[in-house]
């Protein structure tokens, strides 16, 4: 089983100095166009899942997410895999419809077992997005936000697409 521990914020271009300053180092940038979809006999928003297919550059990656296991951090069960760009068409052939389109550039850096990313989504702007694949990295990404200077009260477990519903109302 797959494991996604993660917590995001808001936050603003300082964030890359105080990334710089705690010694994270930069992986990567990509842009990532997210396309989400809703099984055709359940609806993932009352069960809490999500299925989506990643595009980044050529490459796509169909996840599927299951419910929340935790209140203070998002922590759920998580797989990923590599497809075709023609799997959406199988998914729509199965009668799976896409309910959201996210798209966001990704700045990627590594830092003492975590995966910190600075995401600037379309529609929201830019949050930090702090990961790992293990339950016992729950504390180390809470003291990571704060020594970033990230107000815990301003976090949230809410994915991209659920903020964008949000405030599409």
């Amino acid at each position: 089983m797959g494991l996604e521990v993660e917590l995001k914020a808001p936050c603003d271009g300082k964030i890359l100095e105080m990334l710089k300053g705690v010694g994270a180092k930069f992986n990567r940038e990509e842009i990532q166009v997210d396309r989400y979809f809703n099984h055709p006999s359940r609806d993932f928003k009352n069960t809490d899942e999500a299925l989506r297919i990643r595009c980044v550059g050529n490459c796509f990656y169909l996840t599927y997410k299951g419910p929340k296991l935790s209140g203070k951090l998002k922590v759920r069960e998580e797989y990923e895999m590599p497809v075709t760009k023609d799997f959406k068409m199988v998914l729509e052939k199965l009668g799976f419809s896409e309910v959201g389109k996210i798209g966001k550039t990704r700045r990627i850096y590594d830092f003492e077992g975590l995966i910190i990313c600075i995401d600037r989504v379309d529609g929201l702007g830019l949050f930090i997005e702090i990961e790992s694949e293990s339950l016992e990295m729950e504390g180390k990404i809470i003291e990571t936000l704060s020594k970033l200077g990230v107000d815990e009260k301003t976090c949230t477990t809410n994915s991209y697409l659920e903020l964008i519903l949000e405030k599409k109302g």
